[in-house]
């Protein structure tokens, strides 16, 4: 069992396709990441906004009626 495991260890054949498949896995990852980050922003930035001008008329100068 040892002797298979050093010597899977020891085997270089195929590396650099396994370590590209991962860095490719990990790269998608941070690509999707900071794209729903990206998307967040805006959305907040939008909502904000709407905020902002639904209360702008509430804000007016209060003029008493008399």
């Amino acid at each position: 069992m040892i002797s298979n495991w050093k010597k899977f260890v020891q085997e270089t054949h195929g590396t650099i396709a396994f370590l590209t498949a991962i860095l490719i896995a990990v790269l998608l990852g941070f690509c999707g990441l900071a794209i729903d980050v990206g998307h967040y922003l805006v959305v907040r930035n939008e909502l904000q906004n709407a905020a902002d001008a639904a209360a702008m008329p509430g804000c007016g100068p209060y003029i008493p009626m008399t």
